[in-house]
């Protein structure tokens, strides 16, 4: 039986607080209501996937702390299969500490148990991940574990997509077995492209990137949209929907998740980025609170 998707990467226990602003170097600022929950890129775009109605496999790991057993039963509480989730023993769950402004926010992970994985997991994996139509990973985990899995996948047949985020140098023997990147403005630039600032920029950083790797590429650009490129040149772009922003955080991870979920159902990448832009959308202007309470 082959699975639709699977997620490798961070799973992580997000420890957010609100705050007027970001802190400057060296002050203490005072922040205002605080809240954890589930988090890491992998988690989330898991969870997105999963809410878009596709099967979802996460494959990564927690410790053998609280976080940990609020990390697994939150990821079944979304239908996210968690059968290859490892529990490390004497290890830490990892967590980001969030500080979220009314208009942006800052980071900082603690990777802990997920900077463990290593070639070994992937072996540990290797049959069900032959199995896999789909793999999608991120930069949240160490790159040899991401390069493990998508030799493997590819060979067996299945595609393979990466958020690179955070940014990062990607090797040859990564970028060769992608079937697909998506990456932000920020991630673009930092790859080469120069600064994307609007949706004619992200076409362009499109094109460069596509004609590094050689595979199809989609780059965000926040408010303004986004833009795709095939390996065959075929290209196009959303342009961004206008809406009262509550929060961008995870909005990234929402647009990835539903653009794999409509790959899934081989929509073409054009119509699936434009599923993914509507939903991010709606995403970054939908309250949470229910959600926030009942993690805190």
């Amino acid at each position: 039986m082959r699975e639709s998707v699977a997620v490798l990467g961070s799973i992580h226990m997000d420890l957010l607080v609100g705050a007027p602003r970001l802190p400057t170097l060296g002050e203490t600022l005072m922040g205002e209501n605080w809240y954890q929950t589930p988090g890491g890129k992998g988690l989330n775009q898991a969870v997105s996937c999963a809410r878009a109605g596709v099967h979802v496999a996460m494959y990564g790991a927690v410790g053998h702390d609280g976080f940990g057993d609020t990390l697994l039963d939150y990821m079944k509480s979304q239908h996210v299969s968690t059968h290859h989730v490892t529990r490390v023993r004497d290890a830490r769950s990892g967590i980001s500490i969030v500080v979220r402004t009314p208009d942006d926010y800052g980071a900082v992970v603690s990777s802990q148990v997920n900077a463990a994985l290593s070639r070994g997991s992937v072996a540990h994996w290797a049959q069900r991940l032959a199995h896999t139509d789909m793999l999608v990973l991120q930069n949240e985990i160490p790159e040899e574990v991401n390069v493990a899995a998508a030799l493997l996948v590819r060979r067996a047949g299945g595609q393979v997509v990466l958020n690179a985020a955070p940014a990062r140098t990607l090797s040859r023997e990564l970028s060769d077995q992608l079937t697909l990147l998506v990456v932000n403005a920020v991630e673009a630039s930092m790859m080469g492209t120069g600064e994307v600032h609007d949706l004619d920029a992200a076409a362009r950083a499109c094109a460069q990137l596509q004609a590094m790797l050689g595979c199809a590429v989609v780059v965000t650009a926040g408010p303004h949209g986004a833009a795709w490129m095939l390996g065959s040149g075929e290209c196009g772009n959303v342009a961004g929907i206008k809406v009262d922003v509550i929060t961008s955080h995870g909005a990234g991870d929402a647009f990835i998740g539903h653009l794999v979920a409509e790959l899934s159902r081989e929509r073409c990448l054009g119509d699936a980025v434009e599923v993914a832009n509507r939903q991010a959308a709606l995403f970054v202007s939908t309250p949470r609170p229910q959600e926030h309470r009942e993690l805190a």
